[in-house]
């Protein structure tokens, strides 16, 4: 019979991608090694294990504890009270275990059920993670229903903090942008797009205007679709702001990230995590934000789309 810790060996290119449980498993490995916990582990051995479990991808197919690292993280994760990030790092990786083996996955309800109090005065990077972590366990069915997050457990930041990382972004925009993003629709009412565009990047908040979904959203939108474009950038940065603030209710973000995950990675690292911020407040707010992606066959599970875990200073 098979061990309970082990999982299924299926290849990772022959699994259907799923960006919700990968940004999950990325977050927790983060975490995990972000902490990196002294007096973890009793011996070398488990912590040289600990550590190569967490840089085995799913195509090795390498993702099952030993007996004794299992051990070990359970016992660390039922004791808060001896040593901090080791309680909340034994915590994320036995969360990781669970969702990689789905097919034998280890009851957690009553770490949840003990222990979510003190998950959520962690640092909010860290505390997001876990909570994400255990909402997805619990969508999966991997969990009790009764075990569910509050909404703002699962944020790593707030609308009001992402908002302030765009609108200096959205504010770069030059005189020669404006022209260009103006005249985006064929150059189809150039003026009547500059006039609303200007107006808009006056304005404080950065909002379309109440009611209007054409004058300037449309020219806006077909330049965040193309990367290099003259605005692009401060187009892309218009575009997640309207998407923050309305759950992207047209989409955009989802559509932008499907296609163009790989530019925003691309981006300077302040930058990128700035508009990695927008795309993963979408992700954390609503459970249904879920991108398709281009190409999606030829994915390697070394380049895969992943939102950067963790809070960069604010973009200047």
């Amino acid at each position: 019979m098979q061990e309970p810790l082990f999982i299924s060996e299926l290849p990772f290119a022959m699994k259907p991608f799923d960006f919700r449980t990968h940004q999950v498993l990325s977050d927790l490995r983060a975490l995990c090694r972000f902490l990196e916990p002294e007096g973890l582990f009793p011996n070398p051995a488990l912590a040289a294990e600990f550590s190569e479990w967490l840089d085995a991808s799913s195509a090795a197919g390498k993702l099952a504890f030993s007996k004794e690292l299992n051990d070990a993280l359970w016992m660390a994760a039922v004791s808060p009270e001896l040593q901090r990030d080791a309680f909340l790092t034994s915590t994320a990786a036995l969360l990781m275990g669970s969702l990689q083996n789905t097919q034998f996955p280890q009851d957690l309800s009553w770490f949840w059920e003990d222990f979510n109090s003190i998950y959520r005065t962690a640092p909010p990077p860290v505390r997001a993670a876990l909570m994400n972590g255990y909402e997805r366990l619990r969508h999966n069915c991997l969990l009790s229903v009764d075990c569910k997050p509050a909404q703002e457990d699962l944020l790593t930041r707030s609308l009001s903090e992402v908002e302030d990382l765009l609108i200096p972004i959205a504010r770069r925009m030059t005189p020669a942008e404006i022209e260009s993003i103006a005249a985006a629709d064929y150059g189809m009412d150039k003026a009547r797009h500059k006039t609303a565009l200007e107006e808009l990047l006056d304005s404080p908040s950065l909002a379309y205007p109440k009611g209007e979904v054409w004058y300037p959203a449309e020219v806006i939108e077909l330049t965040s679709y193309v990367q290099g474009a003259a605005g692009w950038l401060p187009c892309t940065a218009i575009v997640l702001l309207d998407a923050v603030r309305t759950l992207d209710d047209r989409s955009n973000a989802e559509f932008n990230f499907g296609g163009q995950w790989r530019d925003y990675s691309r981006l300077p690292a302040l930058t990128r995590s700035a508009v990695h911020a927008a795309f993963r407040y979408l992700y954390e707010s609503d459970e249904f934000w879920d991108p398709s992606f281009k190409g999606r066959a030829r994915f390697k599970s070394s380049g895969l789309p992943t939102l950067d875990w963790g809070i960069q200073p604010a973009c200047q």
